[in-house]
């Protein structure tokens, strides 16, 4: 059953669209892979969990005089100011790395209670063997290196809460792991959070630069669909094609450019005989300097709907087409009737 003309140009754009998040995504995925992005905001949230923010207090040489001469140089050496240094440079978080020396770009909630939990039991236990501590005796020492702050006081009332709800060791050191598991979960929940609204406005930009460099004008788009019925037609039978495709996470822009224009549709620079701004000038009669701010907001609707990404809008493509084709033929009687 062929749709309406309204209903194949919104069609149309949202095959566009789709197509151009598919760009936007593989645009993202590199400036993330080149900035390091995932990485940085790993630190960054490591950082606030372990409270790095801040100089190590003086009463950390308070804390050492007390303890057998062995300790300091490990102590000091481990820490150096740095928890999170510290931290990274344990040997399960080493193995994570893609690249020797470069922090993760994700680290399990699993494997950062293991790690914590070994950094610290490894730095208050002292090395001589005639001054030796149990586990969590040792992870209470090296939790007292910790700057003052929520981290400190939460790992504290973890301990707390470990041994006076399990009996044996293992299950105290069980119970432990797993409240710093959900405390790092948390943590880093708000942390992709923050990744998220940095990734929403990088998003609204690559999708400024494809509009402009593929020159798609979503204004000039739907005014070509609307009065071209061959052309809407086309986008009709190629968004059928694509609604029951399994779509990669991300194409390369030069993929999606070509897609594009065997679909006829007006994109891009070389073939057109009028430039943006022209083409508004010509067609509504306008100043040239509005004309270009007509053919910009163009740009600019299509950076904010490619910021949307592809699973939005190739997930309302399928919602389209499945509508379409659950309609009552128009030859028989209807069930219901």
């Amino acid at each position: 059953m062929t749709a309406s003309p309204a209903i194949q140009t919104v069609v149309g754009l949202i095959l566009v669209f789709g197509l151009l998040g598919l760009a936007a995504a593989w645009l993202q995925e590199l400036i993330a892979a080149l900035l390091k992005l995932r990485s940085r905001t790993l630190v960054k949230a490591l950082e606030r969990l372990l409270d790095c923010e801040r100089e190590t207090p003086l009463q950390l040489k308070a804390i050492l005089a007390r303890w057998p001469p062995e300790l300091e140089k490990d102590l000091i050496n481990r820490f150096n100011r740095n928890p999170v240094k510290a931290f990274l440079e344990q040997p399960l978080i080493r193995r994570l790395q893609r690249v020797p020396g470069r922090p993760p770009s994700y680290i399990a909630p699993k494997d950062f209670a293991e790690a914590l939990y070994e950094l610290f039991v490894s730095a208050g236990q002292p090395d001589g063997e005639s001054w030796s501590l149990d586990e969590l005796e040792a992870f209470r020492k090296g939790v007292e290196l910790i700057n003052p702050g929520p981290a400190k006081r939460f790992l504290a009332r973890a301990i707390q809460s470990a041994e006076a709800t399990k009996e044996s060791t293992e299950q105290k050191v069980a119970e432990l792991r797993d409240r710093i598991a959900s405390w790092y979960d948390g943590t880093m929940q708000r942390a992709t959070g923050w990744y998220k609204r940095r990734a929403q406005l990088v998003g609204v930009l690559i999708g400024m630069v494809i509009a402009i460099a593929l020159n798609v004008d979503t204004l000039r788009l739907a005014s070509e669909l609307w009065e071209n019925a061959s052309l809407r037609s086309s986008l009709e039978s190629a968004a059928v094609v694509i609604a029951g495709e399994e779509l990669p996470q991300y194409e390369h822009l030069t993929r999606v450019q070509e897609r594009l224009a065997g679909y006829g549709l007006p994109v891009g620079w070389s073939n057109r005989s009028a430039g943006p701004a022209q083409f508004y000038q010509q067609r509504l009669s306008v100043a040239l300097p509005v004309a270009g701010l007509i053919a910009f907001a163009g740009w600019a609707i299509t950076a904010v709907a490619v910021a949307q990404g592809s699973g939005f809008w190739f997930d309302l493509l399928k919602k389209l087409v499945n509508m379409r084709g659950s309609g009552a033929n128009p030859a028989e009687p209807s069930a219901h009737r």
